[in-house]
C-alpha cells in the first residue's frame, strides 16, 4: 500500500518543498504529445503485445493522477522467476529500503539518489532492470537513459527489461498501457508509442542530442580501473559536464553501485552536491563508529534510520553472505578492497601497502610432496646495472585447503637478472629445468610490441625437450596499474597464507621493495610476487587436472631445504 501524500525527502531542498508530483508527471492539460502513425502499424511479434482499443492518431496526454497498481517489491518478487527461473528469490531488509527509495524517486519525492550496497545483494536487477518495467506499468511515457562503465552491462540490464515487458505475465497485466515501436526497438535502445523510451550506453558512450527523466547510473567505475587517475578522472568528468545536462526539467538522477576509491564517483558527487543528494549506504558489516553524520538522521520516508542493525559487525544479508563466506571473501580481496567494496569505507592506499611483516616464517616441517611448484616471471631487456629486472619467483602451493581458506604459498626462491633480450630464452629454460615447476607464468605485455609471446614459449619448450616437459607455460595478462595487480598479495599475505625463509640471501631485496611499494625504485619483485599469487588462486587447480588427464603426471619431489638463491640454488 502506497501513501501519495507529498513528502520532502532528504534531497536538499529542505525549505522549498516539492511539489505533489515532478513536472513530467503532473503535466498541464494543454500538453499534448503527437504520434507517427507507424505505431499503429501491427506489432512484429503478433498478437504477443496487445492492441489497445484506443488505437488513432488523436492527441494523448499522460494523465496526471497516475499511480501503480502493484508495489515495486511485489513486483520484483513475482516477477523475478521470470528472468532468473535457476535462481530463487532472497529477500531481505535492505530490498525493502532499496525499493523504499526507488518508488519515492517515481512519485518525485527524491531528485537525487544515490545507493551504496556491496556487490550480490541485487542492486543491478533492482534498479536497472526491474524498477523501469514497474514504472512503465503506470508511467510509460517516462525517458530512461542507463548507464555503466561498460556499455555490455547496461545493454544486458536493458535487454531483461525488454524481455520482461514483452512476457506474457507483463502483457496481460500491462499490455493495453502501451506498445513497442516498431521504428525503433533494438536491446540498446527501444522506444513504446507513449513517447517512452530506454537507452543503454556506458560511462564513455555519447549521449549527445538526448535528454531523459530518468537518469541512472549503475558502477560507473570498473574496480580494475579505479587506480587509474585517468580511468577515473573520465568518469567524473562525464558525471559532471555531460550528464547534468542530460536531465530533463523535473527530472531524477540515481546512482548505485559499490564504493572502488576514496575519490570515485561517490566521493564526488557528495563533495559537490552532498546537500542536494538523498544517500543510502548500507554496508556489509555494521560499524557504529563508521557511519557517516547522514546516516544518523531518521529517514524522511519512513522517520527511521536507514540501517537499522545496532550489533557491531552484523551482517547486512546473511542469508546470502554467511560469517564465512564473508571472512573468505576478506582474504580473496584483501582489506583494502573489501572494506570499500563490501563496507563501503575507501581508505587512501597511502603509507605501506605490503608489510614483509606480513609474511610467516616458513615451517622447518613443510612437506613439500604434498605441494605444486609453480613458477611466475617479470621481464625486462637491459643488461645495464640501473635498469628493472627479469625477475622469477618460485614457490610450492599446498594442494588442499585448511579451514576454508586458500592454500598456503611457501616461497622457495627469487630469481633476479639483467638479461639482454636474445639471453631470455635459455636463462628462462634453465631455471625452469632446475626447478621443475608444474605452472609457469610469463608476464605478456613486455613482448606485446613484438607480438612474439608464443615464440618464446615456444623456444623454452624447445630447449625443455628430454629435461622437463611436464609442466605447462602461459602468458600473464597485465591490464590494470601496479597497485592494483599488488592487491592480491595483501589478503593471502595478512591472512598467514604466504611463508617465506628469511634466511635465503634473496630475502632482503624482496622485503625492502615490499616495504618502498611503491615508491621505490624497482617493483619488479612485486609483480612477479603478484603474478605468482594470482596464478595460484585462478589457475593451478585446473592445470593440475588438465596435466593429470593428459599426462599422468606425478608430484615433483624435492628434498631438503632451501640455502641459496640468485646465482647459489643448492639444497642441503
Amino acid at each position: 500500500m502506497f501513501n501519495y501524500r507529498p513528502q520532502r525527502a532528504r534531497s536538499g531542498l529542505r525549505n522549498n518543498p516539492l511539489p505533489s508530483l515532478p513536472n513530467w508527471l503532473a503535466l498541464k492539460a494543454g500538453a499534448s504529445f503527437d504520434f507517427s502513425l507507424d505505431f499503429d502499424l501491427p506489432s512484429p511479434a503478433g498478437d504477443h503485445y496487445p492492441r489497445s482499443p484506443n488505437r488513432s492518431p488523436e492527441l494523448w496526454t499522460p494523465p496526471a493522477d497516475a499511480k501503480p497498481s502493484i508495489g515495486l517489491l511485489e513486483f520484483l518478487q513475482t516477477a523475478w522467476p521470470l528472468l532468473e527461473p535457476a535462481v530463487p528469490f532472497v529477500g531481505g531488509w535492505h530490498l525493502e529500503r532499496l525499493a523504499e527509495h526507488l518508488e519515492a524517486v517515481s512519485r518525485g519525492e527524491i531528485a537525487d539518489l544515490l545507493i551504496n550496497v556491496p556487490p550480490g545483494t541485487t542492486k543491478s536487477l533492482a534498479v536497472g532492470v526491474f524498477w523501469p518495467a514497474w514504472c512503465w506499468t503506470w508511467q510509460p511515457w517516462t525517458r530512461w537513459l542507463t548507464s555503466s562503465y561498460d556499455a555490455r552491462l547496461a545493454v544486458r540490464d536493458a535487454q531483461r527489461t525488454r524481455r520482461l515487458i514483452a512476457s506474457q505475465w507483463y502483457q496481460q497485466r500491462w499490455g493495453l498501457g502501451f506498445r513497442f515501436a516498431t521504428d525503433q526497438n533494438v536491446k540498446s535502445y527501444y522506444a513504446n508509442d507513449k513517447t517512452g523510451w530506454r537507452l543503454a550506453t556506458s560511462m564513455a558512450g555519447g549521449v549527445t542530442g538526448e535528454h531523459a527523466q530518468y537518469i541512472v547510473v549503475d558502477d560507473p567505475h570498473n574496480v580494475r580501473q579505479a587506480e587509474s587517475d585517468l580511468e577515473r578522472d573520465a568518469v567524473l568528468t562525464t558525471w559532471r559536464e555531460v550528464y547534468p545536462s542530460r536531465r530533463l526539467p523535473g527530472g531524477v538522477r540515481v546512482v548505485v553501485g559499490q564504493r572502488v576509491h576514496e575519490e570515485d564517483l561517490t566521493a564526488d558527487w557528495l563533495g559537490r552536491e552532498g546537500d542536494h543528494i538523498h544517500h543510502l549506504e548500507l554496508p556489509m558489516e555494521f560499524s557504529p563508529d563508521g557511519r557517516r553524520a547522514s546516516q544518523l538522521q531518521p529517514c524522511p520516508l519512513s522517520g527511521e534510520l536507514h540501517d537499522p542493525r545496532t550489533t557491531e559487525g552484523e551482517l547486512l544479508a546473511p542469508e546470502r553472505f554467511p560469517v564465512e563466506r564473508v571472512a573468505r571473501l576478506k582474504v580473496d580481496l584483501g582489506p583494502y578492497a573489501f572494506s570499500a567494496q563490501y563496507d563501503q569505507r575507501p581508505s587512501p592506499r597511502a603509507g605501506m601497502v605490503l608489510n614483509p611483516a606480513w609474511l610467516v616464517d616458513r615451517p622447518e616441517e613443510a612437506d613439500l610432496d604434498a605441494c605444486d611448484i609453480i613458477q611466475a616471471w617479470d621481464l625486462n631487456y637491459s643488461e645495464k646495472d640501473s635498469s628493472d629486472w627479469t625477475v622469477a619467483i618460485t614457490a610450492a602451493v599446498e594442494r588442499h585447503d585448511s579451514d576454508n581458506l586458500p592454500p598456503m604459498i611457501h616461497l622457495l626462491d627469487v630469481y633476479a637478472e639483467h638479461l639482454a633480450e636474445e639471453r631470455h630464452d635459455l636463462a628462462l629454460a634453465e631455471y625452469i629445468a632446475f626447478w621443475q615447476p608444474m605452472l609457469i607464468g610469463i608476464e605478456k605485455r613486455a613482448y606485446e610490441r613484438q607480438g612474439a609471446t608464443r615464440d618464446l614459449v615456444r623456444n623454452i619448450e624447445r630447449q625443455l625437450r628430454g629435461r622437463w616437459e611436464r609442466c605447462h607455460i602461459e602468458p600473464i595478462e597485465v591490464d590494470t596499474d601496479k597497485v592494483s595487480r599488488a592487491m592480491i598479495i595483501v589478503g593471502r599475505a595478512k591472512a598467514g597464507r604466504i611463508s617465506v625463509d628469511r634466511r635465503a640471501p634473496w630475502w632482503h631485496a624482496l622485503s625492502n621493495e615490499m616495504s618502498r611499494f611503491p615508491r621505490s625504485s624497482h617493483d619488479d619483485r612485486v609483480d612477479a610476487l603478484a603474478h605468482l599469487v594470482g596464478l595460484a588462486a585462478t589457475r593451478l587447480a585446473s592445470v593440475r587436472a588438465l596435466l593429470i588427464i593428459t599426462s599422468e603426471a606425478t608430484a615433483v619431489r624435492h628434498h631438503g631445504a632451501l640455502v641459496g638463491g640468485t646465482g647459489n640454488r643448492s639444497w642441503r
